[in-house]
């Protein structure tokens, strides 16, 4: 018998498909209606903080379809539940939240490899250092 998605996977892809089609939405409002693009370009720099970091705001309507095409394979990347989905998913949260231990411990969780590779031990070694 075929288990169905876990709910948190059903929530996770419906954020980041919600998010991509608000994106494409305030993108086409921006460039279809000139009056209502400075409106639009400051909902985009909300939804895609990077945007103000880079002085980018100005270029949010023709940068939104960009980063909602990103959002949207995100989205289905982990609704198919696919493991690098997951990855892009951790890496979007430690941008988002601005710390790499939170991150790297949620990594660790989710993938013995790449936590691995993170913190340049050996499999056994880091399982034994969780133990204490």
């Amino acid at each position: 018998m075929a288990r169905g998605r876990p709910l948190g996977v059903k929530l996770v892809a419906a954020f980041f498909l919600l998010d991509a089609t608000a994106l494409f939405l305030a993108a086409a409002i921006g460039y279809l209606l000139p009056g209502l693009q400075p409106s639009a370009n400051n909902f985009i720099a909300q939804r895609v903080p990077f945007t103000k970091e880079f002085d980018l705001v100005p270029f949010g309507v023709f940068l939104a379809p960009l980063i909602a095409c990103f959002h949207a394979v995100q989205g289905l990347g982990i609704w198919f539940l696919k493991r690098w989905a997951r990855t892009f998913i951790v890496l979007d949260l430690m941008y988002r939240l601005g710390d790499a231990a939170v991150a790297a411990a949620l990594l660790s969780g989710v993938d013995r490899k790449m936590s691995c590779l993170l913190f340049r031990r050996q499999p056994l070694q880091l399982m034994q250092s969780h133990m204490f």
